[in-house]
């Protein structure tokens, strides 16, 4: 496995994080949009024969909360194939990298605040940490 590939799999929980979110305001919106319809009735009290918006509006609103739970299963089925990886890293300087990186999507210099160490000592552990989880996939296959 290249480090290439190691990093698409590390990235991909941030990917999915975002579509779930993009998903999750999405529902949200729609939501908010609904408050305050009513269901139309006829004359005498019954419902309108005519297509309800309101009743498709929760039907859709159904649809879109079920792909936001669909977005949100994926993100987390992600985080935890990152989390495995990370927990792989042999050096603690090296998992606390790509757990800023990757899953609280800090950039390389807010990583080199928080830790105390210059942005070339955090990029160098983040090199070695992706060439040894790629030497460790590679074996494992």
């Amino acid at each position: 496995m290249t480090q290439s590939e190691v990093k698409h799999i590390l990235g991909a929980a941030g990917v999915k994080h975002k579509r779930y979110a993009a998903a999750r305001d999405k529902a949200d919106a729609y939501r908010r949009q609904l408050t305050g319809r009513t269901v139309r009735t006829d004359d005498d009290g019954g419902q309108d024969s005519r297509k309800n918006s309101t009743e498709e509006g929760y039907i859709r609103l159904a649809e879109l909360d079920e792909e936001a739970d669909r977005a949100r299963r994926e993100w987390l089925d992600a985080r935890k194939e990152t989390e495995r990886l990370i927990d792989m890293c042999q050096v603690e300087i090296w998992a606390q990298v790509l757990t800023y990186r990757y899953l609280n999507h800090y950039r390389f210099e807010s990583i080199a605040a928080v830790l105390g160490y210059s942005d070339r000592q955090i990029y160098r552990a983040h090199k070695k940490s992706l060439q040894f989880l790629a030497e460790k996939m590679q074996r494992c296959q």
